[in-house]
């Protein structure tokens, strides 16, 4: 990562990994690759088994993916025991993503006392770009 604010720390990559061991994250080859506190970081290996019938990634996917990173980054910040449930989601497709490998990263941006609001950037690993 290129923004200074995002500085990986291993002991919270370590305790999300153990918490977010889903194994439909398994069978998507889905990882969560870092975090810090505030911020995720999750990539995805795209097969054609994830693509819409237009060859493109799905869009379901790309909301598993936004959302996950989104509620790890909540996670950073909560007790381990602690759960978190998505109250809304709204995304905006930018343009498809053409490349093999996806990165998201979520992070937070207000923490209130009983709702978070949190964002999510797509990019295509490859090329850099964003897509969502």
């Amino acid at each position: 990562m290129t923004d200074e604010a995002f500085v990986n720390d291993p002991a919270i990559l370590e305790r999300l990994q153990r918490k977010m061991t889903v194994p439909l994250y398994r069978d998507l080859d889905f990882a969560l690759t870092a975090a810090g506190e505030g911020w995720a970081e999750i990539t995805l290996h795209v097969t054609p088994r994830l693509y819409n019938p237009n060859g493109v990634l799905h869009g379901s996917m790309w909301t598993m993916i936004a959302d996950s990173a989104m509620a790890a980054a909540i996670h950073t910040m909560i007790e381990p025991a602690e759960m978190s449930a998505t109250m809304q989601l709204d995304i905006r497709w930018l343009r498809p993503a053409p490349g093999d490998h996806l990165r998201v990263v979520g992070r937070v941006l207000r923490r209130g006392r009983r709702a978070w609001h949190t964002t999510a950037e797509l990019f295509d690993v490859e090329i850099g770009r964003a897509h969502v």
